[in-house]
């Protein structure tokens, strides 16, 4: 088990969280703030720059220097239905409970709700409006949006996804752009 662990969450703890941009919400409701309960073994990242190539009669090809495109992220891991020792959260049973010790959860073997999960994160996209990707040690904190949520399920009852976020830039007023 102890090479499975490290399989999911290497050898750095790191912690993978959605948040609502209105930051008002957070200190009220726990709802607000989506961690996702199993950390990727990889997290991929994507960092376009728009330049563009053009051809000339005298010089031949030409590169144009271009502006930085949006930044994008994205991962495969899984919602599980039951408690394993690498989860990062809490299942709604054991936050009832006063948040047991992970020794105490994983001898009651609460089972966690990934159909209710995903329904979040589903709710979280079709919302349209910017979230806020934070992961913890990796020094990530952008706006985003999910662009791409994929997912099957496994005769276990684990759902396995594939997820991409984009970087959500605000629109500046006319005449701030440098």
């Amino acid at each position: 088990m102890d090479d499975l662990l490290r399989y999911f969450v290497g050898d750095t703890q790191i912690d993978i969280y959605l948040t609502l941009v209105n930051n008002e919400k957070l200190l009220k409701y726990d709802t607000d703030i989506f961690q996702f309960p199993i950390v990727p073994p990889e997290i991929q990242f994507s960092s376009p720059f728009n330049n563009g190539t053009f051809q000339t009669i005298n010089t031949g090809d030409l590169k144009m220097i271009g502006n930085r495109g949006l930044k994008g992220l994205r991962w495969s891991s899984f919602l599980p239905v039951r408690y394993y020792p690498f989860c990062r959260t809490l299942n709604p049973a054991q936050k009832v409970a006063g948040r047991l010790s992970t020794v105490a959860a994983a001898a009651m073997d609460y089972l966690f709700e990934p159909w209710k999960e995903l329904e979040r994160l589903e709710g979280l996209r079709d919302d349209r409006r910017p979230y806020r990707v934070i992961i913890v040690g990796c020094d990530v904190n952008m706006l985003c949006t999910i662009d791409d949520l994929q997912y099957s399920v496994k005769s276990d009852g684990d759902i396995y996804y594939d997820i991409t976020l984009g970087e959500f830039r605000q629109p500046k007023p006319l005449g701030t752009y440098k």
